[in-house]
């Protein structure tokens, strides 16, 4: 751990959690502020009539492993697919995880799973959602929709045997603090299409017109006790370019 996240981890341990919230809300807001571009954010899910001719331009399966309060995290997944099943972004509007799940409480229909609390392994309410927040940023990235927020997990807890998101595509939320957050800048419309058939999770893009899926390329390498990953998008003519390159703890177990 890095001198700069020990001292935030120490922060946190003696700063009241609606203060750090109001922080980071805080930050967010400044963000957005400076930035050039506005976007409108959108909850609006559309009937599936009101798509099919659309293109399939992402399509992509997961499998839901089976892990403590499996039960649960099945239910939030399948509570988050409802809530976010054919959500529509027009020109210029974007797309909060957040926004369109609603509070990960226990008021708001979720229930324990599985999850990353205080960067250890634990259970908490609305444990889980990490999956489909994942798959939906894999999904705008693929498809070339500008990525506003993203934040990876802190640990690598999985091993390639039971690992369902590629390091380095995963994406954790923390309900104030952390979101997925994507904007279509497409000057079309596009529609997140969700579903659970099992214990499969599968995440679809439709684009009213066609688009060009990129191709992205996955790497990693172990320092220390430190995973990175490093994704890069191929283009058009040839030319890798970096995406992301993020750091986790290996976990020992």
């Amino acid at each position: 751990m890095t001198l700069a996240s020990r001292i935030r981890a120490r922060l946190r341990r003696h700063v009241p959690e609606r203060w750090r919230r109001l922080v980071a809300q805080t930050r967010r807001r400044a963000s957005e502020a400076r930035s050039s571009v506005k976007f409108e954010f959108s909850t609006e899910c559309i009937e599936r009539r009101d798509f099919t001719d659309f293109v399939c331009a992402v399509d992509i399966s997961q499998p839901i492993r089976q892990t403590a309060h499996f039960e649960g995290k099945l239910h939030n997944i399948n509570l988050a697919v409802g809530r976010l099943n054919h959500l529509c972004l027009r020109s210029n509007q974007a797309v909060s995880f957040w926004q369109c799940v609603g509070v990960p409480t226990a008021l708001n229909g979720f229930q324990l799973g599985r999850g990353i609390v205080s960067n250890r392994l634990s259970s908490d309410i609305g444990g889980g959602l990490c999956q489909i927040a994942s798959l939906l940023y894999e999904l705008g990235l693929r498809s070339g929709i500008n990525v506003l927020e993203r934040h990876p997990h802190s640990r690598d807890i999985y091993t390639d045997a039971n690992r369902f998101t590629p390091l380095g595509l995963d994406a954790t939320v923390v309900w104030g603090f952390k979101d997925v957050r994507l904007a279509n800048i497409c000057a079309h419309r596009v529609v997140f299409d969700f579903s659970v058939d099992g214990s499969v999770l599968r995440g679809r893009l439709f684009s009213e017109m066609p688009l060009q899926a990129l191709d992205l390329e996955m790497s990693r390498r172990d320092e220390g006790q430190m995973r990175i990953a490093e994704v890069r998008s191929l283009s058009l003519d040839g030319e890798t370019h970096l995406v992301s390159r993020d750091s986790y703890v290996i976990d020992p177990s």
